[in-house]
């Protein structure tokens, strides 16, 4: 009998990612909901929005950065900057 082979980085991240949805979902779902509010965030902005927007929220949130280097200057930088307001300062880059 041979040895199945290991999950490969992908399937490993994967699962990893399954995880933190739901945990991620849990703790920041009432926050997200209030940028969603009228004359907030627009969560069905053509640019950047849905469940990327909220995950990149989320992880700002969660991790709690020193550093965002940030490429744009529309939706996911209105989305870091909400982020940041909610878990202290960092510093942010911002490439146009």
């Amino acid at each position: 009998m041979s040895k199945a082979a290991p999950p490969s980085f992908r399937d490993r991240a994967l699962l990893s990612a399954v995880r933190l949805l739901p945990r991620l979902g849990d703790a920041y779902r009432h926050e997200i909901e209030a940028l969603g509010r009228p004359g907030g965030f627009d969560f069905t902005n053509e640019y950047f929005a849905g469940l990327d927007a909220a995950m990149y929220y989320a992880l700002i949130r969660d991790l709690n950065p020193a550093r965002v280097i940030e490429i744009g200057s529309g939706m996911s930088t209105r989305i870091a900057d909400a982020g940041e307001l909610g878990c202290g300062s960092f510093w942010m880059k911002r490439i146009a």
